[in-house]
């Protein structure tokens, strides 16, 4: 029983093999629109990771994480400091804001919402902007105006 089973998977790998050599395949990708595309490194002197990102109506990308440097003239405040950079649609950067403790601060995640308001999401070790900490690793959204001014 094995060896006809074996012989009839040989048969039909030839077959497959014969149909498919005459064949010839092409393919033409034409996108419908020009899409813009863009890169963009951002980075300290030290540990720097992106946890988040996201859009808002007028395509401005909003990218969030944590830094163990000073990002963009910022200083950092100790260990891991929290973040969020906003870019236009083409890419150029408009403002970057760093947020930290005097422990660890780890921003997870960003949301925007319909009047450009940017929520930045995470946990901090630390009490931030005069909050105390409950105790070991506390929860925390931020809340920042389109230009970047905490709300």
């Amino acid at each position: 029983m094995k060896k006809i089973i074996f012989v009839f998977l040989i048969f039909c790998f030839s077959l497959t093999v014969i149909s498919c050599s005459d064949e010839k395949e092409e393919f033409t990708a034409t996108p419908k629109a020009s899409p813009t595309s863009w890169t963009k490194q951002l980075g300290s002197s030290s540990n720097d990771d992106a946890f988040g990102v996201a859009t808002d109506s007028s395509g401005n990308v909003y990218v969030t994480g944590a830094t163990t440097g000073g990002l963009d003239g910022n200083t950092s405040a100790y260990g891991n400091d929290l973040f969020v950079v906003k870019y236009n649609s083409s890419g150029t950067k408009q403002w970057t804001k760093q947020l930290g403790t005097s422990s660890n601060d780890y921003a997870r995640g960003v949301a925007t919402d319909s009047s450009g308001n940017v929520y930045v999401a995470g946990d901090t070790y630390g009490g931030l902007d005069g909050n105390n900490n409950a105790g070991n690793r506390d929860l925390f959204v931020v809340k920042y105006n389109s230009d970047g001014v905490k709300q």
